[in-house]
């Protein structure tokens, strides 16, 4: 029997120990990580929709082999209630009958079965039949990603096109406006004090709309970066100097917890210290009347970093990668669980719009930057405040 390696796991419903024993062991020897239960009702717990819809972290199993007869829930009542939240793309789930009518088998496949078995069982059919629906789940979900990150692909190049458009068509007449008010606020002296206060919103509009354009222009941009290896130590503390002015008047305590034996990382630091700065505004921005940013710096082993849709291919961290770090974080309100997802759209903003406030294109720009650094950018609330985490390379294998 072939031992697979990667522990997927598989909900075991089976109210006699003995089969469940005997199932379980077979599983285990598979390579299988298995979660056993003895009735229905523990089963719909474990799968999260016990007393409702499931919660957003998702059932967490490949598959569900399922008794038929059972007391209290029977399979087909459990099959039924899953049926109600996800499809049997989304849970396989193969049934385990006793018996071998036709009405069973058939009464199975009517609550949406994927497969079904027959007691006392073949385990070498099972495993396969197993392998069979575990591998169309995951065809089911790479199909499902490709379609969205080409998508995702496609939304992001329209934008690049539309920035590069903006810039071309709206930089001149916002040129000649400025040229204008100037000349007027000159013309003006010292006289007519409302006139001059209204030229001066004037030039402030128009400051702030060459600043989107600005970061269109970033954003869309497709050059690398020339990056050298940097202290980032240094480098964090270099930024904060610049941040000095910002705390003091914001009433923010500023926590440094920097890294002991001073991680080195590839940057760019003008680009950098941009996506930092943004971060760092951000916080200032979240906490109203005042609160801690707490930055930390290191060098640890990557994990749990999710795929982005639609980011830069190439050399980038990875998964047991060594990767350098800087972290963010502010004890604000967060951000809506529903709002994560979407905080590096182009344009998607939090705060209020308008002057003086977001324009939906800070973090949009540090993810590309951080991409350009061959990096990773992570967003996620903590208890309380938001943590973002910027994840750098520490070498020179494959740079972008």
């Amino acid at each position: 029997m072939t031992r697979r390696t990667d522990q997927r796991r598989v909900l075991l419903v089976d109210d006699s120990r003995v089969t469940r024993n005997l199932q379980k062991a077979t599983l285990l020897a598979a390579g299988y990580a298995v979660v056993d239960v003895d009735c229905g009702e523990a089963a719909l717990a474990e799968i999260g929709i016990a007393e409702g819809p499931p919660g957003g972290g998702g059932h967490g199993f490949e598959l569900v082999l399922l008794d038929n007869m059972m007391p209290g829930l029977s399979g087909p009542d459990v099959l039924r209630r899953i049926r109600e939240f996800y499809s049997r793309v989304e849970l396989p789930v193969i049934m385990v009958t006793a018996r071998d009518e036709s009405g069973d088998i058939v009464n199975a496949l009517k609550a949406q079965a994927n497969d079904y078995v027959i007691k006392p069982i073949d385990f070498p059919v099972l495993l396969a039949r197993m392998e069979t629906h575990i591998g169309f789940k995951k065809s089911h979900e790479d199909l499902r990603n490709s379609h969205r990150s080409l998508i995702h692909a496609a939304k992001m190049e329209s934008v690049a096109h539309l920035a590069a458009g903006v810039a071309h068509e709206i930089r001149n007449p916002l040129a000649q406006i400025q040229m204008s008010v100037d000349g007027a606020m000159m013309a003006l002296g010292d006289e007519a004090k409302m006139a001059k206060e209204f030229l001066g919103m004037t030039i402030e509009a128009v400051e702030r709309a060459e600043g989107i354009i600005s970061e269109l222009v970033n954003y869309s941009s497709s050059a690398s970066l020339k990056l050298a290896k940097a202290d980032l130590n240094d480098f964090v503390s270099e930024t904060l100097e610049l941040m000095t002015e910002e705390f003091e008047g914001h009433a923010t305590l500023v926590k440094r917890e920097l890294a002991a034996e001073p991680p080195m990382a590839f940057i760019s630091p003008e680009e950098l210290r941009q996506v930092l700065l943004n971060l760092l505004l951000n916080s200032l921005q979240a906490m109203a009347t005042g609160g801690t940013v707490t930055i930390r710096t290191g060098v640890r082993v990557v994990e749990g970093l999710v795929a982005v849709e639609g980011a830069r291919t190439g050399a980038r961290v990875r998964n047991g990668d060594e990767a350098a770090f800087v972290v963010v974080e502010d004890n604000g309100p967060g951000i809506a669980e529903g709002d994560l997802s979407k905080v590096f759209d182009p344009f998607f903003t939090s705060k209020a719009t308008g002057r003086d406030h977001g324009k939906g294109l800070g973090l949009t720009v540090a993810r590309q930057l951080i991409e350009l650094h061959g990096g990773a950018i992570e967003l996620e609330n903590s208890s309380p405040g938001l943590r973002a985490t910027l994840l750098l390379r520490v070498n020179e294998t494959a740079m972008l």
